[in-house]
Order: structure tokens, then C-alpha cells, then sequence
């Protein structure tokens, strides 16, 4: 009976996991799609394309278990974009996840360099919105 049991639920795991392992395939296959279909009007050269790093910055994420070499392309793609329209954003998530690549990888010196790269562009966008919002005469206060 125990055998049984231990049995039946050792199966209901192995599928469970196979099944999650089908998800996450068809998540990636879905994200390969909408980067080879990928068009915008002003292709590499305008705010639009934050769609395409978006999409590339995803699957870094996807790919960063099982295929870092890939998932390293990528994110090196991803930072490229970035670079070429000044997206800030594009460039904080980019570099974070070339960071998280590098650390699966076990290659904990160019992690930490993409980790702080990542962090100088975050604490900048977080000073800068909060200035900018904030009305002058709070700002000027002290």
C-alpha cells in the first residue's frame, strides 16, 4: 500500500515537472516568434524598438538555465539596442540580466561588474524621476 502510494505520487511529480517544463518551452518558443516576426517602423532607431529589447531581455531571462551562451547574445543585443536610443530602462534591465547570466555561470567577477553597471543606472533613474516630479519649492526646501 505505501509502495503504491509512494509510487502514484512520484508520477503525479514527474508530470507536474514535465509540464512545467512544456509551459516554459512554449513561453520561449512564443518570445523566438515575436523577435524573428519583429518590425517596427523605425527599426534600431527610435523609443519603439524598447518593444524588441523588451522581448530580448525576456528571453535572457528564459534562456539563463539552460543555454547561457545564447541567453548571453541576447542580452549583449539587448545592451546594444539600449545604447543606440539612449533607453535607460533598457539598459538597467540589460545589464542586470547579462549580470544574472554571468552568475549562473558561476563567472562572479563580470557578474558583479554587470550587477553594479545596473545599479549606478537604477539609483540615477530613481534620482532623477524623483527631482523631476517633485514641485521645485519641496525640492529647494531643506
Amino acid at each position: 500500500m505505501k509502495l503504491t502510494l509512494f509510487f502514484l505520487l512520484m508520477l503525479a511529480l514527474i508530470q507536474y515537472n514535465c509540464f512545467a517544463q512544456k509551459r516554459e518551452q512554449e513561453k520561449i518558443d512564443s518570445l523566438l516568434f515575436l523577435l524573428k516576426n519583429y518590425k517596427w517602423a523605425c527599426q534600431d532607431t527610435c523609443l519603439g524598438d524598447s518593444n524588441k529589447i523588451n522581448i530580448l531581455n525576456s528571453l535572457v531571462r528564459k534562456l539563463s538555465l539552460r543555454k547561457t551562451d545564447t541567453a548571453l547574445v541576447l542580452g549583449n543585443e539587448a545592451l546594444r539596442l539600449s545604447e543606440k536610443i539612449n533607453w535607460q530602462i533598457g539598459l538597467g534591465h540589460s545589464f542586470e540580466n547579462i549580470g544574472w547570466v554571468h552568475f549562473k555561470k558561476s563567472d562572479y567577477a563580470p557578474a558583479l561588474q554587470f550587477y553594479s553597471k545596473a545599479l549606478d543606472i537604477w539609483n540615477h533613474l530613481l534620482t532623477h524621476s524623483i527631482t523631476k516630479e517633485l514641485p521645485t519649492s519641496i525640492i529647494l526646501r531643506k
